[in-house]
């Protein structure tokens, strides 16, 4: 389905950007500022997300009919005691993969900011959808668990392309993944969403310690966590 992003969080530019309170330039201010407004004409969300059974086996856990299996400690940690759960994925198109490409050689500072406008537009895709997931869920007396992607804990960053395969998004919303477990367009996400009926501890976030994205995670570097 296509969505319609109002406004991408200039405060989560800024964060994605390293700046924490500090004074910023005002020619830098105004290109901040013209970037956002280029992402936003730029973008074209789509996002796609199907509810699906669940089954714990020895070799990790089967996502009803699809093929996929979800393998390691901390999935299997988020999704305990749950029978079903929720596939999305979304992205913000290729248009915005062209446009950083090109920024980045012709005026690099602007590429380095269309890039932190494009994160941010594309958590803010991925926020819309929880929330519709949760509103559906809401409906059925239900909650909803914090998203969780693949390369998350150790749940396998291979598990992308299964997943993929499951929510049929080359065709549907026309993400693709590469042999080296690259989504395309580059600004997407996928992600599990467990639903609930009461608060557990799969609404906490796992520590830093035990992500297998720990080494090289712009968070960490900026001193801040995922899920702020």
């Amino acid at each position: 389905m296509r969505l319609v992003i109002e406004q991408i969080p200039r405060e989560e530019v800024l964060r994605y950007l390293g700046y924490h309170g500090t004074p910023i330039p005002a020619s830098l201010d105004n290109l901040i500022t013209d970037c956002i407004a280029l992402t936003q004409r730029t973008i074209a969300p789509q996002a796609i997300f199907r509810r699906f059974p669940i089954l714990e086996s020895k070799n990790g856990i089967r996502i009803g009919e699809t093929g996929l299996i979800l393998k390691g400690a901390s999935i299997r940690k988020h999704l305990a005691g749950l029978q079903e759960i929720y596939l999305l994925a979304v992205t913000i198109g290729a248009g915005m993969d062209k446009l950083i490409r090109t920024k980045m050689l012709a005026a690099p500072e602007e590429g380095l900011i269309l890039d932190s406008c494009a994160t941010a537009a594309v958590e803010a895709v991925a926020d819309l959808t929880e929330a519709m997931i949760r509103e559906d869920c809401a409906a059925q007396n239900e909650s909803i668990t914090w998203r969780f992607s693949p390369g998350y804990g150790d749940l396998p960053i291979e598990t992308q392309a299964d997943f993929l395969a499951a929510l049929d998004t080359p065709r549907k919303i026309g993400v693709m993944v590469s042999e080296d477990m690259i989504l395309t367009p580059f600004k997407s996400v996928t992600a599990v969403v467990g639903v609930t009926r009461e608060a557990t501890a799969a609404d906490r976030p796992l520590p830093c310690e035990t992500c297998a994205s720990r080494e090289h995670c712009a968070y960490r570097e900026a001193g801040e966590k995922c899920w702020n």
